[in-house]
């Protein structure tokens, strides 16, 4: 393999590492919200149940709109528990990987860079040569 397509694709795993772990970054940025949202909901539904328990509806029309009501909240905690359910899977999942993958990387990189810098191309051979003891 030619130093050439060497150094290209490795660009090209750098790039799509660095296009991984920002991706990553902003689906966990979701977390937050979407745990929060989840949250509000379920305040919201406990709500319901305490306007439940505490309501003694005298006519039918009474009880049917809080079961409209309550349908409503029911079935947007359902839209909203999916978002929470795919990021908390990704997080729980990924989240102690991703931190390897970072701390390997950064590790992988320094000691590259390291090499690179002993390197240098205009040394003495004969230097070289009488610093390995190479007769």
């Amino acid at each position: 393999m030619s130093k050439e397509i060497h150094s290209e694709t490795t660009l090209n795993i750098l790039d799509k590492m660095d296009e991984f772990l920002k991706l990553y970054d902003e689906i966990a940025n979701y977390q937050k919200g979407v745990i929060n949202h989840q949250s509000d909901m379920d305040k919201e539904l406990a709500d319901v149940y305490h306007i439940i328990e505490g309501v003694v509806p005298k006519h039918i029309s009474q009880s049917h709109k809080i079961f409209l009501h309550l349908k409503n909240v029911l079935n947007r905690r359902r839209m909203s528990k999916l978002p929470t359910q795919l990021v908390q899977m990704f997080i729980d999942n990924l989240g102690p990987k991703i931190e390897v993958i970072r701390t390997r990387h950064k590790s992988l990189m320094d000691k590259h860079q390291m090499v690179l810098d002993q390197i240098d191309e205009n040394q003495d051979i004969h230097k070289v040569f009488k610093s390995l003891d190479i007769k």
